[in-house]
């Protein structure tokens, strides 16, 4: 796996390349071989190492002890960044393929460029996959890297090119193909999940195997070995609609109640984003000899700058109380008696349905562990205690 420049994503495809080999069933080795700034390990969630690739090729090590097992089947062996110094021969590189021979894929990550320690590599190596970018930059250092494989006598294998958008300004499959004289046997779309893989520390075939991606990088693996891939529809649909996609991460400090953070699987109708201190409600004035009590709107719209602290999507106060206030009207349009007018029974309604909808959501989150009991229980107890006065305000307007 080489590259005429850095940053095409060659580390991030030699990745999912080998995930996808093993999911497929096939014994596959990855070596990590750019020993200046190796990144493969990052990539498997392998950040320390007992052994690396530099201690193997100074026989510091012996090979078995530098592999390291993925639970996928990938073996991957790793390289140092303090194996600076280190000139790899064709020589050094063809003994430690020899010990390789029990796998049936062994890809080599090479550093990035042409010319330095890639040389040994591309010697030894039975096949090159030259990885690009749909970029003018990205293709003219993938044609150069093409004309220097050539130049070694190493088979080309084609071209792959990642993080293809399909915008008219990137160039397409035939302009690469002809500008670099060679076939394009792999077009990766551009995909968020990729990021995220990254970030998990799990290639993206294996956290989101059915990723528009993912399935691109599987079926280039099952053609290098002269099968084919092709999901089933089932599969698909079921991933469509969340089915198989992996859990959010929540990593908090022993000492820290997760009462503050909320994991969602999926967006619901309310959302929580947060649990802040509910505002205390106003006082409320002392009650005339004569009058009619209404509950006011709640509010709907965020103050300027934003949302209100604590306020669920639709604007639902978490935790917050209606204000009620006390109409002392006594004109000609004031309602008589104590029962709403017909507008104050639809907000009331409205209300009514919004707390519920709070109501059910909590339960929710409390049932999945995103919310303490002493916040569940504080949250419930004062919207139960509205929703009860809502509906003995409804109850009344019934009756009138």
């Amino acid at each position: 796996m080489v590259s005429g420049k850095g940053g095409v994503g060659k580390t991030t495809a030699t990745a999912n390349l080998g995930a996808a080999l093993a999911l497929l069933g096939r014994n596959v080795c990855l070596v990590d071989c750019n020993l200046s700034t190796p990144n493969l390990g990052l990539h498997f969630g392998l950040y320390y190492y007992a052994a690396t690739l530099g201690d193997v090729l100074k026989k510091k090590s012996p090979l078995g002890h530098a592999l390291h097992a993925h639970p996928s089947g990938v073996k991957l062996l790793p390289a140092s960044p303090v194996a600076g110094g280190l000139k790899v021969t064709p020589r050094a590189m063809e003994g430690l393929l020899e010990e390789m021979e029990d796998f049936e894929f062994v890809l080599l990550d090479c550093p990035p460029g042409v010319g330095g320690d890639e040389v040994s590599m591309v010697e030894v190596a039975d096949e090159v996959l030259v990885v690009t970018l749909p970029e003018v930059p990205a293709v003219a250092d993938a044609k150069r890297a093409v004309a220097w494989v050539r130049k070694q006598g190493t088979p080309l294998l084609g071209i792959e090119m990642n993080r293809v958008r399909g915008k008219p300004f990137e160039l397409t499959l035939d302009e690469v193909e002809r500008i670099c004289d060679a076939p394009a046997i792999s077009t990766v779309p551009e995909s968020i999940h990729m990021l995220q893989a990254v970030a998990r520390g799990n290639p993206a075939v294996l956290s989101y195997p059915y990723d528009k991606a993912s399935l691109e990088f599987r079926r280039v693996g099952a053609n290098l070995f002269g099968s084919s891939y092709r999901p089933r529809a089932m599969e698909l649909l079921l991933w469509r609609v969340g089915f198989g996609r992996p859990k959010p991460q929540r990593v908090l400090p022993e000492d820290e109640e997760p009462e503050r953070i909320v994991v969602l699987k999926r967006t619901p109708k309310v959302r929580i984003t947060g649990l802040p201190q509910p505002r205390r409600p106003p006082e409320a004035p002392p009650p005339p000899a004569i009058g009619q009590r209404h509950l006011e709107r709640w509010p709907t719209s965020p103050p300027e700058g934003g949302r209100r602290s604590g306020e669920a999507e639709g604007g639902v106060q978490v935790g917050a109380e209606p204000r009620v206030e006390v109409s002392t009207s006594t004109g000609p349009g004031a309602p008589r008696g104590d029962a709403p007018t017909p507008e104050e029974t639809e907000k009331l309604e409205s209300n009514r349905k919004k707390i519920q909808a709070l109501l059910a959501s909590i339960e929710e989150y409390r049932k999945k562990g995103a919310l303490s009991e002493k916040t569940y229980d504080e949250i419930k107890t004062k919207n139960e205690a509205e929703l009860s006065r809502i509906q003995i305000l409804l109850k009344a307007s019934r009756n009138r």
